[in-house]
């Protein structure tokens, strides 16, 4: 005969006990009274069977354990008292129903509300600018595809949102979905998000730069982004007049538009070419100018027209031997702050791998391609979640003074 033994501790000492109650450590660091206080308003005084609070930690808890459809997260509320017990929820019998979760979905979607849900999420990104100094100096910039719930060959797909698009995967070859984009700044250093956006899967990368930067600049004015890593698809020249204009040098490897040569008198990667048809020597960046020398005279090699002495060479009159200077406002996508041969260019970029690692573990662990709504503004929804649910583990950590380990999101040691 079974007897169960009672235990020498509360139930809430025991979840302080547990070491991987991820859920609980992600609950403590958001604070979701932003958009709490837009739904209390929206319902007056109506029912209060479901509060606005418990909603919103179940829906928490159904990406902590990976339960993307309203139907699988009531069946792990059912099966786990202790993530009802964490999510407000006395018993099984007050589990809320899968028509309360739609409901609260719609609530939650609309415009007041959905503005609040971004509240959440900015003061997040604010909160670890305070408990990471350097955070979002160094960003990194792109896209990854997201499948609707539904399917795109219907004449009347049943997300009307969603559309077909297009890119190259890692080995270089063309493929096509139906659905979305989210459109991802994250900080390069610590792999965390900054700002995010979602579109329609058609849209343009390249059109969404000057605007996540403008809006990320107005909501976080304490962070300045110094350096923005980016693919060629972000390489339109009014993104780089923008980025100079605010201080911001964007790193992109040039697109050359189907152009087989290079440029005549330059590289492919842009460095000029000097008399002789060598490289000139980077020589600085000074008062908006990127200085360049003579090969030769910076003593990178021997002068194939010989040696002309001390006074003079053979592309100058003068002994310090052919100086160019190009203006960087003037064209900053062609000769950008941090030019695209010097290997601080080839060190930063190699930091652009950040933002796919991200992208990796918001849809492995965070469930973010396990969409089950159809709608632009679910599919947002859907994705803020999984954000918070990452960045509230981060904060978590970072509390706990664990900054090595807020970039471990399948198994968190409370």
């Amino acid at each position: 005969m079974y007897i169960r033994q009672l235990g020498m501790f509360s139930f809430e000492e025991t979840l302080k006990f547990d070491p991987n109650d991820r859920l609980l450590l992600v609950l403590d660091s958001v604070d979701f009274e932003p958009v709490i206080t837009i739904l209390a308003k929206k319902r007056g005084n109506g029912r209060n069977d479901y509060p606005h609070r418990t909603m919103l930690q179940c829906l928490i808890g159904g990406i902590v354990n990976r339960s993307p459809s309203i139907s699988q997260l009531i069946e792990e509320l059912r099966k786990n008292p202790g993530f009802r017990y964490l999510c407000g929820i006395d018993s099984a019998a007050r589990i809320p129903t899968e028509s309360a979760f739609s409901r609260f979905l719609s609530n939650l979607i609309e415009p007041d509300a959905l503005l609040g849900m971004e509240k959440v999420f900015q003061q997040l990104v604010a909160e670890l600018s305070k408990l990471l100094p350097d955070y979002g100096q160094t960003g990194v910039l792109d896209s990854t595809h997201l499948e609707a719930f539904a399917r795109g060959s219907r004449k009347y797909p049943s997300d009307p949102d969603a559309r077909w698009g297009r890119k190259k995967d890692n080995n270089g070859n063309w493929f096509r979905w139906f659905g979305y984009k989210l459109h991802l700044l994250v900080d390069a250093k610590y792999e965390l998000p900054m700002a995010f956006t979602v579109t329609p899967a058609n849209e343009n990368d390249g059109e969404q730069l000057i605007p996540i930067i403008q809006a990320f600049s107005q909501e976080q004015p304490q962070i300045e982004i110094q350096t923005l890593l980016a693919d060629s698809i972000y390489d339109p020249a009014k993104n780089y007049q923008f980025c100079f204009d605010k201080g911001i040098a964007l790193l992109t490897p040039l697109n050359n538009r189907k152009r087989k040569e290079p440029e005549a008198g330059f590289t492919k990667d842009q460095q000029p070419l000097g008399t002789c048809g060598h490289p000139l020597t980077f020589a600085g960046y000074d008062n908006g100018f990127l200085k360049y020398r003579c090969p030769a005279r910076t003593g990178h090699l021997k002068c194939p027209f010989g040696d002309f002495g001390e006074t003079s060479s053979f592309c100058s009159d003068s002994p310090y031997g052919l100086t160019l200077k190009y203006s960087v406002q003037q064209n900053p996508r062609k000769f950008c702050r941090v030019p695209r041969h010097t290997k601080k260019f080839k060190s930063l970029y190699s930091m652009r791998t950040s933002v796919e690692r991200v992208n990796s573990r918001l849809k492995g662990p965070l469930i973010v391609d396990k969409i089950t709504h159809r709608g632009l503004a679910k599919v947002r929804v859907h994705i803020l979640f999984s954000l918070l649910t990452m960045m509230g583990s981060a904060i978590g950590l970072l509390n706990k003074g664990r900054i090595a380990d807020i970039r471990k999101i399948t198994k968190l040691v409370a």
